[in-house]
């Protein structure tokens, strides 16, 4: 669940590139540079975003902290655009940062996402054996012949 949701974030990123690309070349942003800037970093974090979802797929351990990021961004998105009166757009993206957090949240995603703490690290070390006694050596008799 949290890999569809950080790929279709990735794919909505992508797509938003797209439409800053066409308003770029069509003249419609509001400064021609910003508009080349806001297209490249829109590009940029479409392949950050898609990075982490192949890690998440992978189960890499170093995708867990920027995926739920990225849900925790994604969702202030969705508000943002509730707040502007943008529902049709707003209650998506709302929902897929949900499922990308809840399905972060797992407790099988979860433990496969983290490090083992000192106690799990403990209880799976291999024991060491214990060293051999040597033989007990024979007391000289203390008896007078």
């Amino acid at each position: 669940m949290a890999v569809a949701a950080q790929a279709l974030e990735a794919a909505g990123l992508l797509a938003a590139a797209v439409v800053t690309t066409v308003d770029t070349l069509s003249g419609r942003s509001y400064h021609q540079n910003s508009g080349i800037a806001l297209t490249i970093l829109a590009y940029l974090a479409a392949i950050a975003v898609a990075f982490v979802a192949y890690g998440l797929y992978r189960a890499s351990q170093w995708s867990r902290t920027p995926a739920l990021l990225t849900q925790l961004f994604v969702g202030t998105t969705g508000v943002y655009l509730l707040e502007g009166h943008h529902a049709g757009l707003g209650v998506p993206v709302l929902l897929v940062a949900i499922a990308g957090f809840l399905g972060l949240c797992l407790p099988a995603s979860w433990q496969t996402l983290s490090r083992l703490g000192l106690a799990e690290r403990e209880e799976l070390a291999p024991k060491p054996e214990p060293e051999p006694v040597p033989p007990a050596r024979k007391k000289a008799s203390t008896r007078r012949r």
